[in-house]
């Protein structure tokens, strides 16, 4: 049966040869060389049924069409998955002038000649003499084997699948993560193949003298140091969105100041925010943040700084300090979510919406779209993870000092969340849901403290341990040099953070 199809696919390929040729006969044959010298032909084309002539699509210019280009290559690419021993040949004999007419010859005809060929897309780039790559992603369904078929033998797939398995498992790869193949036109064979798995990891199958083999490599970001600067007009989100950076920058502003400010309900209009925040670039298209070296946030009237150091209690650790070397950070967050609005407030007495009855409400309620995460405020151990009668789904932790959280109402519960797990202060351990007795999304959040419920807003929650005296003389320094990067008077393009930082070691 795959004999069959392979030959279906040859013969397919060699009718559209033949179609293509018949359609260059028409071309007038008085040329003149040219550069490359190949003749440049004028054309008498009229498509058949299309209201396109030869003339509206032929360019006028001499400008190279790479997409054009490009829209031909992806057909051979995924025809059959190998690239076919005339393509070189036909890609060459084209002069630029006419690449729109491989462009129109590609949209209406290849598809009504062989219309099951496969839909993955793909981006191709000329990185070398004869040599390609072809950019795409992994779909739904994709396997190495699919992927590699044609390029590699089976039983080499098999055994760099067992190869891999100690340090990641090829056999099921996740949709979405980008992947590609670098293709040697010189033998049709493939060079290389990526797979990035996650952010900052890939996998490389890189053909050898002796056939294949597999590696994994970290990737490798460009850091550049931005100074941003906004101030709150309505909410803190849409102050963030409006100087053009986007929702990943807003949280990771906001968990600096998550404990001593409350973004959910505390942010006024005519705040203002300072910060200064690495931005990760891969072949010079933005990729994300890195980390933020200092910030200040003006939060009515009061203002509040975070500048990153070496933790004074675990080695290499890197955390945030005030100017007088006191951590922003607390055993517990302010909120176990980002940017909702408190709903019900803890209350020894409120008319239950749906029962109908007055009762105490010893929690917190932040209204917030289902799906929303749900963070740990703090380091905990899971003690249920389960549906709860009226709670719905709910999570218990248990803390340090007799304390105990419970987040209720829940959508569903995070990947390895269950009795027994070890969670980190954070984490994200659900998502906002409507479970139980609810009448719309929001998330139920309770303390307790000596097995009696507490109010989330009064509880003094302590700090970590502040930076040691014989930390304080350089930290100084660090202070004062980011001080005036934060207010302008310094070029950031000058400062090195990731030297600066190794410095501080």
């Amino acid at each position: 049966m795959l004999k069959w199809k392979k030959n279906i696919k040859r013969y397919c390929f060699a009718g559209f040869l033949l179609l293509f040729f018949a359609l260059a006969l028409q071309v007038d044959r008085a040329a003149a060389e040219t550069d490359s010298g190949i003749a440049e032909m004028e054309m008498d084309f009229q498509a058949e049924a299309k209201s396109e002539t030869a003339e509206e699509i032929l360019p006028h210019g001499e400008d190279f069409d790479l997409e054009a280009r490009s829209g031909l290559r992806t057909f051979f690419a995924t025809l059959g998955g190998t690239i076919q021993e005339n393509y070189t040949m036909i890609m060459d004999s084209f002069h630029e002038k006419y690449a729109e007419f491989v462009q129109f010859l590609f949209d209406e005809y290849i598809f009504a000649l062989i219309p099951q060929v496969p839909q993955k897309e793909y981006k191709i780039d000329v990185v070398g003499e004869n040599l390609l790559l072809l950019k795409s992603s992994i779909g739904s369904g994709d396997s190495l084997g699919s992927l590699l078929n044609g390029w590699i033998s089976f039983s080499t797939i098999l055994n760099l699948v067992e190869e891999s398995k100690s340090v990641y498992s090829l056999t099921a790869l996740k949709a979405g993560r980008p992947c590609s193949f670098l293709i040697d036109l010189d033998d049709n064979s493939l060079q290389k193949f990526e797979y990035e798995f996650d952010d900052t990891h890939k996998v490389i199958i890189q053909k050898t003298e002796d056939g294949h083999k597999v590696a994994f490599e970290e990737i490798i970001y460009d850091y550049e140091l931005k100074f941003i600067e906004g101030t709150v007009t309505s909410n803190f989100y849409n102050a963030v969105i409006d100087l053009g950076e986007n929702a990943v920058f807003a949280i990771r502003l906001a968990d600096v100041f998550t404990f001593d400010i409350d973004f959910a309900r505390e942010i006024k209009e005519g705040d203002k925010f300072y910060a200064l925040v690495e931005k990760k670039s891969r072949d010079g298209n933005f990729n994300g943040y890195g980390r933020i070296i200092a910030a200040r946030f003006i939060n009515d009237g009061a203002s509040y700084e975070g500048f990153l150091f070496y933790d004074s209690e675990e080695e290499g650790k890197l955390s945030y300090f005030d100017r007088n070397g006191k951590a922003l950070q607390k055993a517990f967050l302010r909120t176990p979510v980002h940017f909702t609005r408190i709903s019900s407030r803890f209350t020894s007495a409120r008319k239950h919406p749906i029962l109908g009855i007055t009762r105490a409400h010893p929690a917190i309620d932040y209204a917030a779209p289902k799906g929303t995460p749900v963070m740990a405020v703090g380091d905990g151990t899971v003690t249920r993870a389960a549906y709860t009668g009226g709670y719905g789904h709910l999570i218990i932790l248990k803390h340090r000092g007799g304390l105990e959280t419970q987040y209720a109402h829940l959508s569903g519960y995070a990947k390895g969340v269950r009795s027994g797990a070890k969670v980190s202060q954070g984490q994200v351990i659900g998502y906002v849901g409507s479970t139980g007795l609810s009448t719309g999304p929001h998330l139920d959040f309770r303390i307790k403290k000596g097995g009696k419920f507490v109010n989330p807003d009064h509880i003094i929650i302590p700090s970590k341990a502040p930076l040691r005296a014989d930390q304080m003389e350089e930290y100084g320094l660090t202070v004062q040099k980011l001080d005036l990067l934060l207010q302008g008077k310094e070029d950031v393009k000058e400062f090195n953070a990731e030297n600066w930082l190794n410095g501080l070691r």
